[in-house]
């Protein structure tokens, strides 16, 4: 029985000690002979090979680097000894049992054909990457392992960033994936910004992604109870991306097109802008007038009270001479009728200098009449429609979150546009009111004309009178100039009655007139100031056009330009690997990082040993091995 039980442990056994053998790695310089019994120094190195290293590392909680060991790949062609170089720790052949003999970095390897693996363990050494990682248990910061089994809301914060002093083609051409995987029975709401999220079986996996030669800054956040996690896994590999080129013809054509009618807007706003200035010239000159013809007005409507007053004075004198002389005919004294041709030559004179003043005043409110009723029916020639109008208060509009309709480089515009439409409004009002009382101005003229005609027929039938009563004074017709002038005088008084009405209606006239061109005054000063600012803003308007032109003429080559650099940022097609153990080997193919943090773990409670429990069986302690 007892040999029974013997060969039961020995058949158990050796399948137990191959199974260690396999499990256990074999350390450098446990054996010094080649599975061929070859020695490898004595052979001559080979050089058609490769060699791919995947670099594992385990950091702490916080992400400073523990440890890291290297697992190299060499592929070859052939059996011999390859030299691999690095200040390795330790090493270990994963391959066969020949050994790897280590001498000041120089390790010398003696591989068979196609594959063979063996480790290198470092000190503890900078990565290319530098982590940081922050855990906070509602707001508060705390350790990974103050984490295990808690509750509350999880905040947890990775920074990556480029390690000084270090080899940069890794940080510079190397992609990192940063995954962390969460329990879905023991977190709910969790929120990852800028992090792909997927579904792992009762897991949720929370993957981030650092491009070549961007820090990463990742975030998340999810309400934990009875917390736990497995380790965040960070994977680093060369950034390979197949991107095709975008078709952007349709893209550029549209650009074209807007850069197009950015020229035709250049060229409309240079046209505008050669318009106001002739309309500020003509406002100007129209201004000018415009004010002389106020002070012209002013000053007539100030002596019309003395116009009036002298125009009485004359009817009445001319009313009491004709009376008296009907009256007093046959006593009039000659020497004072040989007086009268005289006088009534002066008051002929007077007269005439009444018609040339008034022929004067005709004559010059005509030109200013004449100026003012182009410059103000001009408005009407290419007036805006209101939905014009409302296309520019929409354009001096904010919009939301813009500002303005307008593109950012017209911006500065919006007040000019807002001028633009005041002074196309107070243009408008000074129409308004000068058609308002147009037909008042265009009556002075002719007012004018029906006080002169009079006037001169009465200085004329003065001058005819004292003619007549001069030839009869000298025939010594007494009684014949005595019969004229009483005629004369009768017609005088009442012609210059009439005129007397007529000039009082005028005078009264003027002085309305007066009182509603000082509106029309103020309005066309204001179009002259409004037009000046409509100059300066159309030549702002101009130049903001032009250099909105200029700035996007090019925009289509610009673009491509733009979209080519972007790809060449990612485009690493002649990037070639480097060792990350030592830059003497030449032979890379493919360098990885593996890394790691710890789990955070619930600590297992152990059950209480009970008094009463029974000894193991030998059996029972075999089988342990293998639970």
């Amino acid at each position: 029985m007892k040999k029974r039980i013997l060969c039961l442990i020995l058949a158990a056994a050796l399948p137990l000690s191959c199974f260690l053998a396999m499990a256990l790695p074999v350390q450098a310089g446990e054996n010094n002979e080649s599975a061929s019994g070859q020695d490898s120094p004595a052979s001559t190195p080979l050089d058609d090979f490769t060699k791919d290293e995947v670099v594992y590392s385990k950091l702490s909680s916080d992400g400073s680097v523990q440890s890291i060991y290297v697992v190299n790949t060499v592929y070859t062609r052939e059996a011999g000894v390859v030299i691999d170089y690095g200040a390795y720790d330790s090493v270990s052949n994963l391959t066969d049992e020949s050994a790897i003999r280590s001498d000041n970095g120089e390790n010398i390897l003696t591989v068979p054909d196609g594959t063979f693996y063996y480790q290198g363990n470092l000190e503890a050494r900078p990565l290319p990457w530098t982590y940081t990682i922050n855990y906070q248990l509602d707001g508060a910061s705390v350790s990974a392992d103050q984490l295990a089994g808690a509750a509350g809301h999880l905040s947890l914060q990775i920074h990556t960033a480029q390690t000084p002093d270090m080899e940069p083609s890794f940080y510079d051409n190397y992609m990192m994936q940063i995954t962390v995987t969460m329990d879905n029975r023991l977190s709910r709401n969790i929120t990852a910004p800028d992090a792909s999220i997927a579904n792992a079986g009762s897991d949720k996996q929370i993957v981030f992604t650092a491009l070549p030669g961007k820090e990463g800054k990742f975030s998340l956040e999810a309400d934990v109870h009875d917390f736990a996690m497995d380790g965040i896994m960070i994977a680093a590999i060369p950034f390979s991306m197949a991107i095709e080129m975008p078709d952007t013809s349709e893209m550029t054509g549209d650009i074209t097109e807007l850069s197009d009618a950015i020229d035709q807007l250049n060229q409309g706003v240079s046209d505008l802008s050669g318009g106001i200035r002739t309309l500020l010239d003509g406002s100007k000159d129209l201004a000018s007038g415009s004010s002389k013809y106020q002070e012209g007005m002013h000053k007539l409507d100030a002596n019309t009270d003395k116009l009036q007053a002298a125009s009485a004075t004359i009817r009445d004198a001319l009313d009491t001479i004709s009376s008296s002389l009907q009256e007093q005919a046959k006593e009039i004294d000659l020497n004072s009728l040989n007086q009268l041709p005289g006088a009534l030559r002066e008051m002929s004179a007077g007269l005439d200098q009444a018609v040339g003043g008034l022929t004067q005043l005709r004559d010059n409110y005509k030109l200013a009449y004449d100026a003012l009723v182009p410059a103000l029916d001009a408005l009407d020639d290419s007036p805006l429609t209101p939905e014009e109008l409302a296309f520019l208060q929409s354009m001096m509009t904010p919009g939301p979150g813009t500002g303005s309709q307008l593109p950012p480089e017209l911006a500065p515009l919006v007040p000019i546009l807002q001028k633009l439409t005041d002074t196309y409004t107070s243009a408008l009002t000074a129409k308004g009111t000068f058609d308002a009382v147009k037909e008042a101005f265009g009556a002075v003229d002719s007012t004018l004309s029906s006080l002169i005609t009079p006037l001169g027929t009465i200085s004329a039938s003065l001058g005819t009178m004292a003619d007549g009563i001069g030839q009869s004074l000298k025939d010594n017709d007494i009684t014949l100039a005595l019969s004229q002038l009483t005629t004369g005088l009768s017609d005088l008084s009442a012609n210059y009655s009439t005129f007397h009405s007529g000039l009082v209606a005028y005078t009264n006239g003027v002085s309305d007139l007066a009182d509603a061109f000082d509106t029309l005054n103020q309005g066309i000063g204001q179009l002259a100031d409004g037009t000046a600012e409509l100059n300066k803003g159309g030549g702002q308007l101009k130049s903001g056009t032009k250099e909105l032109f200029v700035n996007t003429r090019d925009l289509p080559d610009r673009l491509r330009e733009e979209i080519d650099k972007l790809m060449e940022d990612y485009d690493k097609t002649d990037f070639h690997p480097v060792s990350f153990v030592d830059g003497r080997n030449k032979h890379i193919e493919q360098v990885q990082f593996v890394v790691s943090t710890p789990p955070v773990d619930i600590p297992v409670k152990e059950a209480p040993q009970t008094t009463d429990s029974k000894p193991q069986t030998l059996w029972e302690k075999f089988l342990d091995l293998f639970r």
